[in-house]
């Protein structure tokens, strides 16, 4: 056990030195790096053909795609693309260190964000 918890960890910092580069990095099903340092290009017209809503993981709420506006191109990326191919999931780092989520189904998109804050509540809480 003690031996594949460190591989898990080794092998995440090797990824997360792959994200260091400018671009994204991209795993398949089984987590192997597929590609890095590209940019995701999703002709907005064909997401913007796809049926699925954007919606709150947590509440379940339907999300205005406006909100996306303000969060800048990576976000905006990484959502027409899990919108145009169902059964993906994406994860965003701004630059300021904040993580975003974005996971599609056949019916939705989901958006969740302050992972950190989700991470540092209590039990209690």
């Amino acid at each position: 056990w003690n031996w594949r918890r460190s591989a898990v960890f080794a092998k995440a910092d090797i990824v997360s030195g792959l994200s260091s580069v400018d671009g994204c990095v991209v795993l398949d099903r089984t987590l192997r790096v597929s590609g890095f340092g590209g940019e995701i290009l999703v002709d907005p017209a064909r997401a913007n053909r796809e049926p699925r809503e954007l919606r709150n993981l947590k509440t379940g709420e339907r999300m205005p795609e406006t909100e996306l506006d303000r969060l800048g191109t990576r976000h905006r990326s990484a959502y027409r693309l899990v919108k145009a191919h169902p059964g993906v999931i994406a994860f965003v780092v701004s630059q300021d260190g904040d993580l975003r989520v974005f996971a599609s189904t056949q019916d939705d998109v989901f958006g969740f964000d302050r992972l950190h804050a989700w991470v540092h509540q209590s039990e209690s809480e």
